[in-house]
């Protein structure tokens, strides 16, 4: 599904709480919004190139976001307005203006698995009363206080031209927590095979089996991609 030059991409009001899985909302005015309560179980989409927000959670709404991109926003990747804990795994937040993600009013964003990077301002900002529960996640300017959470430059393949791909030497590969991922997804956002083991690099987990990624896309080496 693709949801393209609206106002809204798509807009959740009053308890609404669908399934939102392989979608991409592009373009719009406002990408995602979900309001008062409302909860969509977001899973390999991307939100891109909106004129505002990539997503909007407002007044109590708390989605679950997996497996998604989150790119070239204009006013910010995801912003959180007023007691909203959205749950966030295994998502790629880059390249937005202003800021990745944005908490305000008492919201507190659960993050995990995800890499948030390359954006103009700020990675996460959060007001006085908000904060970001962080966990086995990339955060370009800080290494966030949490299990597993690392800080820099996630080697991207081609971030300029919006390829989200890890490179063989980025230190996201096997590097995330395979617990927080539902056992309904078992792919990436480009359909490739979650938990591919990279023989050249040692989980952060040992004895978990192979252990899945940080971010959006699975590292599939160019042997694997039959290159």
């Amino acid at each position: 599904c693709v949801f393209m030059q609206n106002s809204k991409g798509l807009y959740n009001s009053n308890d609404s709480d669908p399934l939102i899985k392989d979608c991409i909302i592009v373009a719009n005015g406002m990408g995602l919004v979900n309001d008062n309560n409302s909860n969509p179980n977001v899973i390999n989409s991307a939100m891109n190139r909106n004129k505002s927000f990539g997503i909007f959670n407002r007044a109590g709404s708390s989605p679950k976001i997996t497996g998604s991109i989150i790119n070239g926003n204009q006013l910010s990747g995801m912003k959180n307005v007023d007691n909203c804990s959205p749950i966030v795994i295994n998502c790629t937040i880059a390249k937005n203006r202003n800021s990745g993600i944005i908490n305000a009013i008492f919201s507190h964003p659960v993050i995990t698995n995800t890499i948030v990077w390359g954006n103009d301002n700020s990675e996460i900002d959060n007001d006085s009363s908000s904060n970001a529960i962080v966990a086995y996640s990339l955060i370009e300017d800080v290494l966030y206080r949490g299990i597993g959470n690392i800080k820099g430059n996630p080697l991207f393949v081609d971030p300029t031209k919006g390829d989200f791909g890890l490179t063989s030497e980025s230190a996201c590969i096997d590097a995330a927590d395979n617990s927080v991922l539902d056992a309904s997804v078992t792919k990436d956002i480009l359909g490739r095979k979650r938990f591919n083991d990279y023989i050249h690099r040692d989980d952060t987990i040992p004895g978990n089996g192979p252990q899945v990624d940080m971010g959006a896309i699975e590292y599939v080496s160019e042997s694997r991609l039959g290159r």
